[in-house]
C-alpha cells in the first residue's frame, strides 16, 4: 500500500523513468536492430511479452503466414516473439518512373 501512494506521489517525469522508459528503451533498440516492416506492431508485441506487471496472458493471435505460404494458412498461436519472428526486409531503390 504504501508503495502505491508512493507512486501516486511522483512526479510524471519519474513515474515514467521509474516504470515504462526502461522497458520502452529496450524494445526501441530490438526495433532498431531488427528493423520490421511493421515497427509499431513488433514495439507493441515487444511490450507485451516483456511487460514485468503482467495481469493477464497476452491475447490469443494469429501468426502471419511465412513468405513462399498462402494467405490461406492461418494457424493460431499466443503473441509471437518478436526477437526471432522478424524476417529481413528487402530494400528496393527509387526508381527514376516514380
Amino acid at each position: 500500500m504504501n508503495e502505491r501512494i508512493e507512486v501516486k506521489a511522483m512526479t510524471v517525469r519519474q513515474y515514467l523513468e521509474s516504470t515504462v522508459v526502461p522497458l520502452l528503451l529496450q524494445g526501441l533498440q530490438y526495433l532498431v536492430l531488427e528493423r520490421p516492416t511493421n515497427p509499431v506492431e513488433y514495439l507493441a508485441a515487444f511490450l507485451l511479452k516483456n511487460n514485468p506487471h503482467k495481469l493477464e496472458p497476452p491475447l490469443e493471435v494469429k501468426e502471419l503466414p511465412k513468405e513462399g505460404e498462402s494467405k490461406e494458412a492461418e494457424p493460431a498461436s499466443t503473441f509471437p516473439d518478436p526477437i526471432f519472428t522478424a524476417r529481413p526486409v528487402e530494400v528496393k531503390a527509387p526508381s527514376e518512373a516514380d
